[in-house]
């Protein structure tokens, strides 16, 4: 699936948004991907890859791996962090998430843009 995009924003936390809005709806995919560019620590709380894709496939995280269309709505860069806002088409309607990803700063993945939060809007956590 191709997200919809404003013109090829170049910008790193642009790009890996990009990429994890255009995994929306690649089934077990969309997992695998997730937990590629995950961060450690977001790794640390959710589990190994299996674990990961459980809860990524759970009802409210169930659209990113089923949804339909996808399209990054907006992005707000701040520093070494970014925010998106993702539009998710279902057969049921539309979902919003919010996709957080970070510059890591230690580890193996030092320097790397990853992962580091998603939160469905409208659900209480």
């Amino acid at each position: 699936m191709t997200p919809k995009r404003d013109g090829g924003d170049q910008r790193p936390g642009y790009q890996l948004l990009a990429e994890l809005v255009a995994a929306v709806g690649g089934g077990a995919a969309t997992a695998a991907t997730y937990y590629a560019r995950a961060s450690d620590r977001m790794r640390g709380v959710m589990g190994n890859e299996v674990q990961f894709a459980r809860a990524i496939g759970n009802d409210r995280y169930s659209p990113l791996v089923n949804g339909a269309a996808a399209q990054l709505v907006e992005v707000m860069e701040i520093g070494d962090s970014a925010r998106g806002t993702v539009a998710v088409q279902t057969s049921d309607g539309q979902v919003t998430f919010v996709f957080a990803v970070a510059l890591a700063k230690s580890g193996d993945r030092k320097g790397e843009w990853c992962l580091s939060g998603i939160a469905r809007e409208g659900v209480d956590l």
